[in-house]
């Protein structure tokens, strides 16, 4: 395939001196990177375009959607970085103790059915929140030490 100006350069250069035909020195620090010491200017536009195909297709994200962290399709990379730094911290401003405490079990699916009943007071025990779970827990794990310090003194 021959070389044409096509206008948009001027060609100011002489004679056509095909990439394959130019050699070059890798710099050391690329040596490494490019996999050779020397090469010719096609051997190295050849791995650029080849790299640069993976990195596109690697970033692809075109297609990328997800509505938990509020990224639309056609998103750029710098987009979905900010939504999921977003939820990050919206996660950890909602991950303290006491919000967790607070949080409902019905739908946990856990059975209770041995921990109902009545308290100490003789009410009845209600368990909506990990923290009445807990609550309940350790109240019976205090009645329980109590029988056994009760049955060891008899």
């Amino acid at each position: 395939m021959a070389c044409t100006n096509c206008g948009k350069v001027n060609n100011t250069c002489g004679s056509t001196i095909y990439s394959p035909c130019i050699k070059f020195e890798v710099p050391d620090d690329l040596q490494e990177c490019a996999g050779a010491e020397c090469m010719t200017a096609h051997e190295s536009f050849v791995d650029l375009y080849e790299r640069l195909c993976k990195v596109e297709e690697a970033t692809d994200i075109t297609s990328f959607k997800n509505e938990c962290i509020g990224v639309e399709e056609e998103s750029t990379i710098l987009e979905v970085f900010e939504a999921l730094g977003d939820k990050i911290c919206e996660i950890d401003e909602n991950l303290n103790i006491c919000s967790i405490l607070n949080q409902e079990i019905k739908e946990c699916d856990i059975e209770l059915t041995c921990l109902l009943g009545l308290d100490n007071c003789g009410e009845q025990v209600v368990i909506n929140t990990t923290k009445e779970l807990l609550q309940v827990l350790i109240n019976k794990i205090c009645a329980l030490e109590e029988e056994v310090q009760t049955l060891k003194e008899s």
